[in-house]
């Protein structure tokens, strides 16, 4: 796609959208409804919710486990400074996975 596409999610600047790949051995670990997500900035919590239900690819389709790309979008848009996405079980809420990105503004 490129800019200037109707419908395109990248043609609006204030929309912020992520795609997050889940894979696990057994089915409900791969499905991004089990997970509630948590977005934060410098610390301060920008967004919580439990994301929506999709069936994963089975085994035989991604070579031997249970896989789902997720595409989310937000009601913030990406800025400078330290972002953490911290994705809790909700089945269990003791296991989660976090992952953090820094970004910089580069001045031009």
């Amino acid at each position: 796609m490129t800019r200037g596409t109707p419908h395109a999610l990248h043609d609006n600047p204030k929309l912020t959208v992520a795609t997050v790949r889940f894979g696990a051995d057994f089915l409900h670990g791969a499905d991004p409804g089990n997970f509630e997500l948590t977005i934060t900035k410098d610390g301060s919590e920008l967004y919580r919710q439990v994301l929506k239900h999709q069936v994963p690819s089975t085994p035989a389709e991604t070579g031997g486990s249970w896989t789902t790309v997720a595409a989310m979008s937000f009601p913030f848009i990406w800025a400078p400074g330290d972002w953490r996405f911290r994705y809790r079980w909700t089945a269990d809420i003791r296991k989660l996975g976090e992952s953090q990105i820094s970004l910089q503004y580069d001045g031009q």
